[in-house]
């Protein structure tokens, strides 16, 4: 059966449909997949995120991994196995998608690609009542790797205060989001690292 065989016949409030002329004969217990779109994906990108917010604790965990790419024809929605290299490497459900508009599929967890972070406290001020005034924090992310490619890792961190700052850089009032990346080597690990001055 040909592809050009399949039509489309429009959308109504985000469903699309589609029209088979003269039907398909399938036996009793058989199945049969239709691959009738053939969308050409442009702005691929593979990447990893980590987002969490910021206290004193060390923490760790997996990062997740991410999808981004623009299609050039409208989708409907459904599940859809993600492979690479032939292997499966997860399953997530596809949002309707309009033809040039970029989507980010998150996979969730993935165990090749981990994360250490640690909060070193290095500073305190206090004024004469010893109330804490502001605190200045190292904060360290490790990545390990045990993939065969190198990785990009986008890593989101919330921070709330007074005032937060940095890397030295002017204050900001209320909360922050940080966003940092790294790339981390085929079977290798990576790390980055910033200050904070956190006014109460």
């Amino acid at each position: 059966m040909a592809l050009d065989q399949i039509r489309s016949v429009g959308e109504v409030r985000g469903l699309q449909g589609y029209a088979l002329p003269g039907g398909l004969n399938i036996g009793r217990g058989e199945s049969l997949t239709l691959p009738f779109l053939q969308p050409k994906v442009s702005a691929f990108i593979r990447y990893a995120s980590v987002q969490s917010y910021f206290d004193a604790q060390n923490r760790s965990g997996q990062t997740n991994r991410h999808y981004k790419f623009t299609s050039s024809q409208s989708l409907p929605t459904g599940l859809v196995d993600v492979r690479e290299s032939g292997l499966l490497v997860g399953s997530v459900q596809l949002p309707a998608i309009q033809a040039g508009k970029p989507v980010d599929l998150d996979l969730g967890a993935d165990a090749e690609l981990r994360y250490e972070k640690t909060v070193k406290r290095t500073g305190q001020e206090k004024n004469e009542k010893g109330q804490v005034l502001n605190s200045t924090y190292q904060v360290t992310y490790t990545l390990v790797s045990t993939k065969r490619t190198a990785t990009r890792v986008n890593v989101r961190e919330q921070l709330y205060g007074r005032s937060v700052s940095v890397n030295g850089q002017a204050a900001q009032n209320g909360q922050i989001t940080l966003t940092r990346q790294v790339d981390v080597p085929a079977g290798g690990k990576a790390s980055l690292g910033f200050k904070l001055k956190i006014m109460n």
